[in-house]
């Protein structure tokens, strides 16, 4: 049974729909109008929503169709409609600064990294306290049922 779900015409729709879907996304990075790049955005929403449904995964493809492509890209139209993106200056902000990034890019990297490790050990170290208090508490608990004396 391996490689059973891209078989037959669900395997074709699948592929076309997963294509469709990746060029949908690379075209809302790539569009210079907001506009577009959200309506390419719905595009995304409803063909991820039938490759769920065409999983067999109906109620997963309607949740994404209802709370994606229906309520938050709706939110998102709206905003991109209020702000108006014609009066946005469309000016360079970085000119001609790649040198100083790529001068600056190793040390932020580095601190970055040092970062998550010194907080992923503060979350170990915080799960293991957690761990030992509970430890303690149930010696406790088992400490302090009465003994009874048969005699």
């Amino acid at each position: 049974m391996a490689g059973a779900l891209l078989t037959g015409t669900a395997g074709w729709l699948f592929v076309v729909f997963a294509g469709l879907a990746l060029a949908a996304a690379i075209a809302v990075v790539v569009a210079k109008n907001p506009v577009h790049s959200a309506l390419y955005l719905l595009l995304s929403f409803v063909l991820v929503a039938c490759i769920f449904i065409l999983q067999q995964a109906e109620f997963v493809g309607a949740v994404q169709m209802l709370v994606y492509a229906g309520g938050i890209m709706v939110l998102f139209l709206f905003v991109v409609m209020l702000v108006n993106p014609r009066t946005v200056r469309t000016d360079k902000t970085f000119q001609h600064q790649w040198d100083l990034a790529l001068l600056l890019f190793p040390g932020r990297t580095t601190g970055l990294v040092w970062l998550s490790w010194a907080f992923s050990g503060v979350f170990v170290v915080m799960y293991l306290l957690a761990k030992l208090r509970q430890k303690l508490a149930k010696r406790d608990r088992l400490a302090a049922v009465p003994q009874t004396v048969e005699g």
